[in-house]
């Protein structure tokens, strides 16, 4: 099933990595000077799909609010280590969110997006019913 196959790409990512030079510290980007690790450049995350059978590899920009990596989360684990840890295992989920600024993030896009969709829902219910609706 699925696991052997995940278990299977963890085990050929942790390789790339503990085989890459820098180790831990690789980056998802290619070689500037052309050379290439042992078992190539390994990438941010995989990506499988089971309709088709295939599967990509995805790198991209560090995202300045991710709860794993942002400056946020290394400057408290830097500073606080295993009570910062502690911290993350024993409080809600939103912890994290709201040390990122993630939690501000959603709410504004939630904001955002509501204002939008009442907006279109009304101005849709007003042309079903024949009505205008005044949106402020």
């Amino acid at each position: 099933g699925l696991s052997g196959i995940t278990s299977a790409l963890a085990v050929e990512l942790a390789a790339a990595v503990l085989q890459h030079p820098d180790g831990a510290l690789c980056t998802a980007e290619a070689e500037e000077d052309g050379s290439a690790a042992a078992l190539g450049t390994p990438p941010h995350q995989l990506r499988g799909f089971m309709r088709t059978s295939t599967q990509i590899a995805v790198t991209g920009p560090a995202f300045a609010m991710c709860t794993a990596c942002s400056p946020a989360v290394r400057r408290a684990y830097a500073e606080r280590g295993t009570d910062f840890l502690l911290d993350v295992f024993n409080r809600p989920p939103s912890f994290l969110e709201e040390l990122t600024g993630l939690s501000e993030l959603k709410a504004n896009a939630d904001a955002a997006g509501t204002g939008v969709a009442s907006a279109r829902c009304c101005d849709l219910l007003g042309q079903v019913r024949g009505t205008k609706h005044a949106i402020a």
